[in-house]
C-alpha cells in the first residue's frame, strides 16, 4: 500500500520511494540509483541527489527511474515474464521498454506522450487476484508504443491494452503478405509492419485528443475487446458494452483526422455472446495454438472481422466551411427510402421533381463502387428549387461524395 504522504509526493511512494519527513519541507529516501541515502525530495515534488546530481520533477523522476530499471533488467526476467505474457520473444518486452522494478518487484509498461517521450509508468502488479496495470498517480493516462512510431508508415492499429500490442506487434514483424496468404519472415522491412504503427490505449475510456497528430492521414484500425453488456441488478436490462461505448467514442474523435477508419467487429450488438467476455487480440492471436504459424492463422481471422466504421456512429466529417469551429453534422439512422423521403417532406417543401432527382443522385453515388462505369447525372431546376440543398446533404457523406461547386456545367439558377 502507498504510503501517506503529500499530493504531489504520491508518484515517489507509488513506485516504492521510503520517503521520510525530515520536519524542514523535505522528505528524505534512498536513491534508486545510486542506493545512497542522500535522495531528498521537497512538497512540490522537486527533488534532487546529492551523490548522483540528478534533479527533476515527478515526470523526470519517472523518466530517470525508468532507465536506471531498464538498464537492469536481466534476459532472464525478460522470459520469465514474456511466458506469463504469452508472448512468442522475450525481446517484444525490450522494444516496448518494458522494464523491471527493484522497489517494487514489478514491472514497469512506459506511456508516451504523442512526441514519443516517456510521461508515466504503469506498474504491472496483482489487485485482488488479478494483474493489471495500475497508473501513477497524479500523472494522467498515456499511449503505449509510441517510442517505435514511423511517421511515413500509412496505417495505426490502435490496441485496448499494451499486452494485446505487443502480441499484435510480434506478429506483424514475422508476417508477409504473399499470393498464397500470410507467411513467415525473418526480415522486418518486408513485413507487415513495415506499414503499420501499433498503438495501446491504457484501456477502452481513456482517449486524449493531444493524441491526434499520430493519426493524422492514417488509416486506422481500432482493436477493442469483446465485453459483454454489463446488466443492471434492479431492472435486468443490459446496457452498452463498455468496449464497444469506447470505440464509438474514439471513431468520433478520429472522424476528422484519419483518412479512414475501421474496427474489430465482435457481433451486431458489439459483443459475441458466443466467446468470453474481455476477450481479446492475445485471444484471437492464440486461439489456433502458440506457435507464429498458428498465430498467423489468429492474425487472418481478426483481418477477416474488420469492419468500416458505420456513419451512424457520429463519425461523419465536420462540414467545411459552415458552422463553429469543431461543430459537426451528424446523421440521423435511416434504414429506408421512405423514412428518408418522409424527413425531407417536413424539412422543406418537397415535390415530385425532387424525389426523383434524389433518388437518382443516390442511384449515381451507389454506382461509384459498383463493377463497370459509374452513373453520371445533371440535376437543372429553377433557381432556389432545392436542387443546391440536395447536393449539400448528400455531401455530408464525404467518404463517396466529393463537394465541390466550381465544376463547368453546374450552375445554380441555370434557366
Amino acid at each position: 500500500m502507498t504510503q501517506e504522504v503529500p499530493e504531489k509526493l504520491r508518484p515517489f511512494a507509488f513506485h516504492g520511494m521510503t520517503l521520510r519527513d525530515t520536519g524542514v519541507g523535505q522528505w528524505a529516501a534512498e536513491c534508486p540509483d545510486c542506493v545512497r541515502r542522500k535522495w531528498s525530495c521537497n512538497k512540490e515534488g522537486l527533488w534532487d541527489c546529492k551523490v548522483c546530481a540528478t534533479k527533476g520533477n515527478a515526470v523526470e523522476f519517472l523518466r530517470h527511474l525508468h532507465n536506471t530499471c531498464e538498464r537492469g533488467t536481466s534476459a532472464a526476467k525478460y522470459e520469465e515474464l514474456a511466458a506469463d505474457r504469452r508472448l512468442l520473444d522475450a525481446e517484444t518486452l525490450a522494444q516496448w521498454q518494458v522494464a523491471h522494478s527493484p522497489l517494487t518487484g514489478e514491472w514497469l509498461v512506459p506511456g508516451y506522450n504523442e512526441k514519443g517521450t516517456v510521461q508515466q509508468l504503469y506498474r504491472y502488479g496483482e489487485i485482488d487476484g488479478r494483474k493489471v496495470c495500475m497508473a501513477t498517480p497524479t500523472m494522467g493516462h498515456k499511449l503505449h508504443g509510441v517510442n517505435l512510431c514511423d511517421a511515413e508508415r500509412p496505417a495505426v492499429y490502435l490496441c485496448e491494452g499494451p499486452w494485446d500490442a505487443m502480441a499484435m506487434w510480434e506478429v506483424l514483424r514475422q508476417t508477409k503478405a504473399t499470393a498464397d496468404g500470410l507467411r513467415p519472415t525473418g526480415n522486418p522491412e518486408s513485413s507487415l509492419l513495415a506499414e503499420v504503427n501499433v498503438l495501446a490505449v491504457p484501456g477502452c475510456g481513456v482517449f486524449n485528443e493531444a493524441w491526434l497528430p499520430l493519426f493524422e492521414g492514417k488509416n486506422v484500425l481500432l482493436l477493442y475487446d469483446n465485453d459483454h453488456p454489463p446488466v443492471n441488478p434492479k431492472t435486468g436490462k443490459e446496457g452498452t458494452p463498455g468496449a464497444f461505448a469506447g470505440l464509438q467514442r474514439v471513431a468520433r474523435i478520429l472522424k476528422d483526422t484519419a483518412a479512414s477508419l475501421c474496427y474489430l467487429h465482435w457481433g451486431e450488438d458489439g459483443y459475441c455472446r458466443d466467446l468470453p467476455s474481455g476477450y481479446d487480440v492475445r485471444d484471437a492471436l492464440l486461439a489456433n495454438g502458440k506457435s507464429l504459424r498458428e498465430r498467423q492463422q489468429g492474425l487472418d481471422s481478426l483481418f477477416a472481422r474488420m469492419r468500416e466504421v458505420p456513419e451512424e456512429w457520429g463519425a461523419s466529417p465536420t462540414k467545411k466551411g459552415g458552422g463553429k469551429k469543431g461543430e459537426s453534422l451528424e446523421c440521423l439512422p435511416c434504414e429506408s427510402y421512405k423514412t428518408l423521403n418522409t424527413a425531407w417532406r417536413k424539412a422543406l417543401r418537397w415535390t415530385p421533381g425532387l424525389d426523383h432527382a434524389l433518388a437518382v443522385m443516390l442511384a449515381s453515388i451507389a454506382s461509384t463502387k459498383t463493377v463497370g462505369d459509374q452513373l453520371w447525372v445533371k440535376v437543372i431546376g429553377p433557381a432556389a428549387c432545392g436542387k443546391s440543398t440536395l447536393c449539400e446533404a448528400v455531401s455530408v457523406a464525404s467518404k463517396y461524395v466529393l463537394a465541390k461547386s466550381t465544376i463547368r456545367g453546374f450552375h445554380s439558377g441555370f434557366r
